[in-house]
């Protein structure tokens, strides 16, 4: 459910809540009881704010929770930078929607039969050039920045024992947005970003920083 408003010169989705749920039950053949039962759930709120610019400055939160249990245990994993699931060509897609990303950290660092995350990001439009590239079949619409913090911690299960206290990895950074329609029509949002560990309770080391380049908004 969602009631969240995004004006056609906006930088991000500006004013609303989306609320998501998603339950599985897993039977294995030939058993009686469920092997499996999980359930997640997520919300992202937005905030805009007007500060005379060309758009608004937006404020974005979102938090997400998951558990599972069952004999055929399902494990959710934690980790990486998250986008939209766009379909480039037939059969080809670009970007992954992740409900537990923390930018930063690689997908997987942590898994578990209980999971939660988190992330907060201030969005601000940068430049509008609304000019083609050339003889490319592109236009470059509108650029924006935004400055995030990711956070989360997994547990339970076989990956990751203990309680989800234990386990906080979280990480800060920032990111250019580049508004594109291809050829001229389509929109795209590719992000260009860079992220920086700040807490890592767990075993694998991470690298300081980490670049990535995405299709998408992260929520």
């Amino acid at each position: 459910w969602s009631n969240v408003q995004q004006p056609a010169l906006s930088i991000s989705p500006e004013d609303g809540i989306s609320i998501s749920a998603t339950g599985r039950i897993r039977w294995l053949e030939g058993s009686g009881p469920p092997a499996s039962r999980s359930v997640s759930t997520a919300l992202s709120m937005y905030r805009s704010i007007d500060v005379g610019a060309a758009a608004h400055h937006v404020l974005a939160l979102r938090a997400a929770a998951g558990a599972s249990d069952g004999t055929d245990q399902n494990e959710f994993d934690l980790g990486g930078a998250s986008g939209s699931d766009i379909v480039a060509l037939p059969g080809i897609s670009l970007g992954t929607r992740r409900t537990f990303g923390v930018r930063g950290f690689p997908v997987g660092i942590e898994s578990g039969t209980r999971i939660v995350a988190g992330s907060v990001e201030y969005r601000l439009p940068f430049t509008r050039p609304q000019h083609g590239l050339g003889l490319w079949p592109v236009f470059l619409d509108r650029t924006s920045l935004t400055v995030f913090g990711d956070a989360g911690s997994a547990s339970g299960g076989f990956g990751t024992p203990g309680s989800l206290a234990d386990h906080w990895i979280a990480s800060v950074g920032g990111e250019l947005g580049i508004n594109l329609a291809v050829p001229y029509d389509v929109p795209y949002l590719l992000r260009v970003g860079v992220a920086a560990p700040v807490v890592n309770h767990t075993a694998i080391g991470v690298r300081a920083a980490t670049a990535y380049v995405l299709l998408g908004f992260s929520f």
